[in-house]
């Protein structure tokens, strides 16, 4: 386990990850699907289940390499002939505080002088529809070249985009996920249990003229990605967190409720689906969903956007295509 921030572990994260890293189960992070790391945290506890996870993800060489050479290249500089597009989450015209905006991002590029637009989805759409918002926006912007940087719902509605339109996909220079909902959430199963719960967002939605079929969309699923899975260059970040870790007010609740089902990020995400997603995962330790943690990530995100923009997620994906 390598040292990435100085605040980001802990003595005990670092015993914590020590033991996992010694545990001789498990190999890979393919076999560390949602039903196994839920056993796995019901019998020996979720923290040690999200250190097994972490462990095992950065066991796999493709994610290790890229880990390493975010830690390597601090100073890596970005293409300035890149346009960056930021697909936001849910909800981001409305609760601006969540990240969900991409706010951040836009700061961190703007530092940059990295060129950045944000695509004009719904502000809670209909998969679908906010696909196709993509897609039009993506068939504009062809003579570019383009990293897509998608929030939370945001990666729903890219891969949607992309399945529809995998003519697209081989125009992307790059596309990070940055926790990344892409396929649906047990959150919103949970929710939709809650009758009094749905009585009050009905109301809401009404009141805000927003689509319950939206929330449909959310619902836990394993919609095939199409030929996107092994054809798009997309990145994962995901984020890690015990539960001493969420700093988002949002967080702590969510992870509540999803831990019955194993170890997860607080905002709506199963470690154990993340392990199985196509493409690079990057992990963030000590991060929940709105990678808010209590130390500052931000070198490694501007670190992450500079390699996309150097082209080093399109060469990753075409190594993966070969082996």
């Amino acid at each position: 386990m390598r040292r990435v921030s100085g605040g980001q572990f802990s003595a005990a994260d670092r015993e914590l990850l020590h033991a996992a890293a010694k545990d001789a189960r498990f190999k890979n992070c393919s076999e560390l699907t949602v039903p196994v790391l839920r056993e796995l945290a019901a019998r020996e506890g979720i923290e040690f289940a999200t250190a097994v996870a972490y462990d095992r993800i950065l066991r796999k060489p493709q994610n290790r390499d890229f880990f390493d050479e975010v830690l390597r290249r601090a100073d890596c500089p970005f293409d300035r002939n890149v346009l960056f597009a930021i697909v936001p989450g849910a909800f981001y015209k409305m609760h601006k505080h969540s990240g969900a905006d991409g706010a951040r991002l836009i700061r961190i590029l703007n530092d940059a002088g990295a060129r950045v637009e944000t695509i004009p989805i719904e502000n809670f759409g209909q998969v679908r529809e906010n696909a196709r918002i993509i897609a039009e926006w993506l068939k504009a912007k062809r003579d570019k070249k383009v990293v897509l940087l998608s929030l939370s719902k945001g990666s729903a509605d890219v891969k949607c985009a992309l399945r529809e339109h995998p003519e697209l996909v081989r125009d992307l220079l790059g596309w990070v996920s940055l926790s990344g909902i892409s396929d649906g959430t047990p959150l919103v199963d949970w929710l939709q249990g809650q009758r009094w719960r749905m009585a009050g967002i009905r109301l809401f939605f009404w009141w805000r003229g927003l689509s319950m079929e939206a929330l449909d969309d959310l619902r836990s699923n394993t919609e095939d990605w199409g030929s996107a899975r092994d054809e798009s260059p997309v990145l994962n970040v995901c984020g890690f967190p015990l539960q001493r870790h969420l700093a988002h007010r949002w967080a702590p609740k969510a992870y509540r409720r999803l831990a019955p089902l194993g170890p997860n990020d607080g905002g709506g995400i199963l470690l154990g689906e993340a392990a199985q997603r196509p493409g690079l995962v990057f992990p963030v330790w000590g991060a929940d969903h709105y990678l808010a943690p209590s130390w500052d990530c931000e070198a490694q995100l501007r670190t992450v956007l500079a390699l996309a923009s150097a082209g080093a997620l399109r060469v990753r994906q075409a190594n993966l295509c070969e082996t």
